[in-house]
């Protein structure tokens, strides 16, 4: 079948068969993983991507709304326009939402939605950036091809542009420019250190730890220094309580980790950038069914990944040069901080797996345990975004309720200039005073632009005055 339709004089046309939407970026690019509908997606008319566009990622939904002659289309493409509100929401990131509306985003009942969410179109940014309405792009009739913004989006886009020339039949290209910084991108947070309640220290081992540590230190006499001291304290206390759970010496057991470190000092904010943790697979690696939104999964994700390329490794025959590269990798395996910080550890949990072997493993063995830990790492994925899901629909609750964040930024925002109505321009003329009963009439002879409706009037002939127009 032909690519385009013919006219009746037998030439091509501009309009395609296509029905459906896609994607074409120069910058590296994949489909958002676990936030449509299988109904949605089997329409043809949305689709969810993440571009990377230097060290941000963007959320790119590109939606075809059925036109106004098709029945219940504004119903249809109110739905559709909820439907990519909803995907987007399933991550943290700016958004963008573009395509062929055919309607007017915000003349359909997800309007609401969209002024909560903070989601602006291009004839707002239009008059905006330029003071003039957005041009017509079909037919120089209608603009039925728009785009919604993010509020995190709008201060980078810099120029809208329509092109004049038709590469599409009846559509003129929409071209929209931003100026990424990736300072306007990221949020901030306060580092804090973690709670030293989460280690396994005995009761009776933090007094000796104590008393250790002053003899070390010294009695504290600022804040800092007894931060400092008491924190001696528990590395001290930690590890006597690895001596006596371990039975080893002192000198084999670990120290205070640095994430528990850090009390009783300052600190400053730290710019954290919006960047998706899930990351496109090679073809016939291993990809999760879901987004990845914690750092332990991501962990999880790789180790996956490394024993299925060990378990490839095996797949042919070893030969010397390669059995001490193969045992470097096995043991970096083995000693990695994924399935709750010990992999060694959770292998031996499970039955199926027991200990791990010293030597090379065989085939099967590495094939059994890279299955179940494809099936514990689904579960884990498909665990976090069921509550990453239920806690952006709480925040979104909370907002809705209590107006938690309009009230923030009702707070943080300057309070707005009154708008100008006048401009004083000082003017001087001569002019006639004529006295009348209770009052005297100035006459100007030269037009200062005063207008004949804007005659003065003052209570005496002589007085002084000054007259602004």
């Amino acid at each position: 079948m032909a690519d385009q339709f013919q006219t009746v004089t037998g030439q091509p046309s501009l309009r395609g068969r296509a029905s459906g939407v896609s994607l074409s970026s120069i910058h590296p690019c994949r489909l958002a993983l676990d936030t449509l509908s299988s109904e949605w997606q089997a329409t043809s008319r949305i689709m969810h991507t993440m571009v990377s566009i230097g060290q941000i990622d963007i959320q790119v939904v590109a939606i075809y709304g059925l036109t106004s002659s098709q029945p219940q289309a504004a119903k249809v493409n109110a739905d559709l326009v909820l439907h990519a509100i909803q995907a987007t929401n399933c991550l943290s990131l700016p958004a963008l939402i573009l395509g062929d509306f055919n309607a007017n985003p915000f003349d359909l009942n997800c309007a609401a939605t969209l002024q909560q969410q903070g989601f602006q179109d291009l004839k707002w940014a239009c008059r905006s950036l330029y003071g003039k309405p957005f041009p017509f792009a079909c037919r120089d009739v209608t603009s039925p091809d728009t785009a919604l913004i993010s509020s995190s989006l709008l201060p980078l886009l810099n120029s809208i542009q329509v092109r004049p020339d038709f590469i599409f039949d009846t559509h003129k290209p929409v071209i929209l420019g931003f100026t990424i910084d990736t300072k306007l991108l990221s949020s901030h947070r306060m580092p804090l250190p973690k709670t030293w309640m989460d280690l396994p220290i005995e009761p009776g081992c933090m007094q000796p730890g104590y008393q250790t540590a002053l003899r070390q230190s010294g009695v504290p006499t600022t804040l800092e220094e007894w931060g400092t001291t008491v924190e001696q304290a528990v590395d001290n206390a930690y590890r006597r309580s690895q001596q006596i759970h371990n039975g080893c010496p002192i000198s084999h057991t670990q120290a205070l980790p640095k994430d528990y470190r850090g009390h009783c000092k300052p600190r400053s904010m730290q710019a954290v950038a919006h960047k998706s943790l899930t990351k496109l697979a090679r073809p016939g690696d291993y990809n999760p069914t879901a987004g990845i939104y914690r750092f332990n999964t991501l962990r999880c994700v790789k180790q996956v990944g490394r024993v299925q390329s060990f378990r490839r490794r095996l797949q042919h025959p070893v030969v010397p040069q390669q059995a001490f590269e193969l045992r470097q990798e096995w043991i970096k395996i083995c000693k990695d901080k994924a399935f709750g910080g010990c992999f060694a550890r959770w292998c031996q949990s499970h039955p199926d797996i027991g200990p791990l072997p010293f030597t090379l493993p065989s085939y099967d063995f590495v094939w059994h345990l890279e299955q179940l830990l494809r099936h514990e790492t689904d579960i884990l994925v498909a665990r976090d975004a069921q509550i990453w899901r239920k806690k952006q629909e709480f925040y979104r609750h909370l907002d809705g309720k209590h107006q938690v964040f309009s009230m923030a930024f009702a707070q943080l925002k300057a309070k707005p200039h009154a708008m100008l109505s006048a401009i004083r321009i000082p003017a001087e003329a001569e002019v006639c005073v004529v006295p009348e009963e209770s009052q005297a009439v100035m006459y100007m002879e030269t037009d200062h632009g005063f207008q004949p409706n804007q005659i003065a009037y003052f209570p005496r002939p002589s007085m002084s005055c000054s007259c602004h127009r």
